[in-house]
C-alpha cells in the first residue's frame, strides 16, 4: 500500500508486506527510455539511433576516442595513452598500431568497471559482421575483460578473459553473425580492475569488418592486397 513502492497496487486494501524499493530501469535521463522511478540501473538504456555505422570502420584512439564514448554510469574511464603506463609489471610499453591505445588505470582503482560504447551499428551492412580488435593484458592481478552487445533486450557477454595474459598484444576475432537481423546493436568494452595495481589492461585498434581476410592493406607496399581487411 506504500505509494513510493515500485509494486504499489492501488487496489490493496491492506499491507502484506510484499512492497519493494528496488526498482530497475534506465537511470540516464538523455536516453529515450528513461525512468525517473528506476533506482537501480539495468542496463537497458537506448535512444533512437540518428544514424548507423554500415562501413568497414577501423579506430586506433591516436585522434581521440572516434565514434566510441565512455559509459556515464560505469566506476571511471577508459584512460587514452601513449608509450609505458607508468606502474612496472603491468601494461603494455607502446600502442600496437599508431602512437595513442585505451587501458584501465589500476592503481588505487581495484574491482572497479570502466566501460566504453560503440553505439548504432548496423549488422546487416555485412555478410558476416565481425569485430576484430587487440588486447594486452599483463599483470599479476589482472581484471577481466568483456565484449558485451546489446541488441536491443539488454547486454548480452559475447566474450571474456581474465588473469595475466603475458606481456605482448593479442588479436581477438568474434563473429558478429547471430546478430545480424537485428536493427542495430550497441557494443561495449568493459573492463574490470583485479585486486592490485599490476593490473592495467589495454585495447587497440578496434576494427568492425565483414569476414577477416588477411594481408597487406598498405596500398603503397609492393605486396598491397586490395581484398584484405586485417593486416
Amino acid at each position: 500500500t506504500d505509494e513510493g513502492a515500485c509494486n504499489f497496487n492501488p487496489d490493496a486494501v491492506a499491507d502484506d508486506g510484499s512492497c519493494d524499493f528496488t526498482c530497475f530501469g534506465c537511470l540516464d535521463s538523455s536516453f529515450c527510455n528513461y525512468n525517473p522511478d528506476a533506482t537501480v540501473d539495468d542496463g537497458s538504456c537506448a535512444f533512437a539511433c540518428l544514424s548507423l555505422i554500415t562501413a568497414d570502420y577501423n579506430e586506433s584512439f591516436d585522434i581521440d576516442l572516434g565514434q566510441y564514448t565512455q559509459d556515464v554510469s560505469d566506476d571511471f574511464d577508459w584512460v587514452r595513452k601513449t608509450g609505458a603506463t607508468g606502474s612496472s609489471g603491468t601494461g603494455p610499453s607502446a600502442a600496437y598500431d599508431g602512437s595513442h591505445y585505451l587501458y584501465t588505470e589500476s592503481s588505487g582503482n581495484y574491482g572497479n568497471t570502466a566501460n566504453l560504447k560503440l553505439e548504432c551499428i548496423d549488422p546487416s551492412s555485412w555478410s558476416s559482421p565481425h569485430f576484430v580488435f587487440k588486447y594486452h593484458m599483463y599483470g599479476a592481478t589482472m581484471g577481466t575483460l568483456n565484449i558485451d552487445i546489446n541488441d536491443g533486450t539488454g547486454w548480452t557477454n559475447v566474450w571474456t578473459l581474465s588473469g595475466d595474459q603475458g606481456n605482448v598484444w593479442t588479436e581477438a576475432v568474434l563473429d558478429l553473425s547471430a546478430y545480424s537481423s537485428a536493427a542495430s546493436i550497441d557494443l561495449r568494452v568493459q573492463g574490470i580492475t583485479g585486486t592490485s595495481y599490476t593490473s592495467d589492461m589495454a585495447i587497440d585498434l578496434a576494427q568492425l569488418i565483414g569476414t577477416p581476410i588477411y594481408g597487406c592493406t598498405n596500398s603503397n607496399a609492393t605486396n598491397y592486397d586490395p581484398l584484405a581487411n586485417i593486416e
